[in-house]
């Protein structure tokens, strides 16, 4: 087994931290349509468009959250030993913030949206980077 690092406490309740608050995407993945449209219309969003692919599209996405959620929830119970996933993690959510705030901005998303969403994805991941980087050697 891999030894531990000071900072692994911080990682392990971060991952844990958001692979709950990931995984609660899985209401949604069973919200009846109705509630979806209420919830859209609260966001200012207007009425939700009703063809197939546009349920399919959010039903598959909070799926996808739940499955990340689960993967950052198993990382989260041998950090020592699973430190790559972590950082493989890390790294895609940098991305994903990065990706995300372009299609919010493109998609004309409201701004407060985009103000939130991206950076409730980019602070978590570049703290994961920082708390598992590999320690200077005046840190030993």
């Amino acid at each position: 087994m891999n030894a531990g690092r000071p900072n692994d406490d911080a990682v392990v309740g971060l991952l844990r931290l958001v692979g709950v608050v990931d995984c609660l995407a899985a209401v949604a993945v069973v919200l009846p349509s109705s509630a979806m449209d209420s919830v859209h219309r609260a966001l200012g969003l207007g009425a939700l468009p009703t063809e197939p692919v546009v349920e399919y599209l959010a039903r598959s996405l909070s799926l996808l959250y739940v499955f990340r959620g689960v993967v950052y929830l198993y990382a989260s119970g041998d950090v020592p030993g699973r430190r790559g996933l972590v950082r493989v993690l890390a790294w895609t959510s940098v991305g994903m913030a990065v990706a995300l705030l372009v299609i919010d901005l493109v998609a004309g998303m409201p701004l407060a949206w985009t103000r939130t969403e991206w950076l409730l994805v980019l602070v978590p991941g570049l703290l994961l980077l920082y708390f598992t980087r590999e320690p200077r050697a005046d840190e030993d």
